[in-house]
């Protein structure tokens, strides 16, 4: 059998003996020269003349040993005097497997540790991670050049990393307000937090208002955040009814002392709108809904409720005047969301006891007794 590349004789195997419906494979040694299409043709003798002749087209590639540096990345922040790890990149971007490799780092021309060895056979296709230890020496911008080589190839590539000085810098980056509330009731406010630093950092954030109301500065919030890490704080802002009713000024207030904070300047930060103290709507008549009251094992138990026109008042201040054997006291009950509030009085003695609303208030509503469905009950305590 004899193998040609086109015009050349590639070799020739045999003789074979081949019995009926036999087969044999010839395996040659084949070594291309020149790239493009190649015709191979197979040809067997047999019999001594007789012939049969077989072909293909192969395509034969250049030879390429390439491989090359991909990435060089940081794998944190880079702060001057901080060690790092960086990490390379390599790809065997060729049609050759590649062997020996090894792979060197420079920062700004100094060679960052020693050159290192990519470990076993870089087939086609692909990459490895080579990291290197690096602790850069002074901020600014620093060129990070790697180099990957063998005796075949050599690829360099290069990116440039910013380091910076470790500093503490922490920001207020928000304060929202709403634009009014009602005297003698509170508000939520929202401020927004942000460790713009390099350290982690504890410390206190406050609210502060202009001009100042008394009954509204909250205690301040102590929260720690690691660098890069922001959050948002709430802060209840309150008034009373001697608040005066006029607009106000938040600021939201952060220090890192006894550090020295790189930005100042940040550490303060005003609401983009006032919020206002506006009065309470006009009041309306309240009055005695519902009084109920009964003996239980040594005391009383009832129930009171306050209403409007609109209906249940929540909110509102009953005092109850409690009088009987031995007894002349009061109680003070706040009504809950449907305007009723539920009792119980344990007195010394045994008797009969009357209970007697003596008065509700609720903001500027006026108490309307001649409205009560009833304002006293009697209660036999045995």
């Amino acid at each position: 059998m004899t193998l040609k590349d086109g015009v050349n004789t590639v070799g020739t195997l045999g003789p074979y003996t081949l019995g009926v419906g036999s087969s044999q494979n010839a395996d040659f040694n084949w070594t291309p020269t020149g790239t493009g299409n190649h015709t191979l043709q197979a040809t067997v003798t047999f019999n001594t003349s007789n012939t049969n002749t077989l072909s293909t087209t192969v395509n034969v590639a250049a030879v390429n040993h390439d491989v090359e540096v991909t990435s060089i990345t940081a794998l944190s922040p880079a702060y001057d005097g901080v060690a790092n790890t960086v990490r390379v990149h390599v790809s065997n971007q060729g049609n050759q497997s590649e062997s020996n490799l090894s792979v060197s780092l420079t920062d700004n021309t100094n060679p960052v540790g020693t050159s290192q060895a990519v470990h076993g056979t870089l087939n086609p296709g692909d990459g490895a991670d080579i990291d290197f230890s690096w602790t850069p020496s002074g901020t600014g911008n620093h060129t990070l050049a790697a180099t990957v080589s063998n005796t075949n190839t050599t690829h360099s590539n290069s990116t440039t990393v910013s380091v910076s000085a470790l500093v503490h810098d922490v920001q207020i980056t928000s304060v929202t307000v709403p634009g009014q509330v009602t005297q003698g009731q509170s508000a939520t406010i929202s401020v927004g937090v942000k460790n713009i630093g390099s350290y982690s950092e504890t410390f206190p954030v406050s609210l502060t208002s202009s001009p100042t109301n008394g009954a509204g500065g909250p205690a301040a919030q102590t929260i720690t955040l690691t660098s890069g890490q922001s959050t948002t704080l709430t802060f209840t802002w309150a008034t009373t009814n001697a608040t005066t009713l006029q607009a106000y000024t938040l600021t939201g207030h952060a220090s890192i002392s006894p550090e020295i904070d790189n930005t100042p300047l940040n550490n303060d930060l005003a609401a983009s709108n006032t919020i206002t103290v506006v009065a309470p709507p006009s009041g309306q008549n309240i009055w005695v809904t519902g009084l109920t009251g009964m003996g239980i094992p040594g005391g009383i138990y009832g129930q009171v409720a306050i209403g409007s026109a609109t209906g249940g008042v929540s909110g509102a201040t009953v005092t109850l005047a409690i009088s009987g054997p031995g007894t002349n006291t009061t109680l003070s009950l706040v009504t809950g969301a449907t305007g009723s509030v539920a009792y119980a009085f344990f007195p010394q003695t045994t008797g009969t006891f009357t209970v007697t609303v003596s008065s509700v208030t609720h903001n500027s509503d006026t108490y309307q007794p001649s409205s009560n469905t009833k304002s006293s009950v009697s209660v036999r305590v045995k």
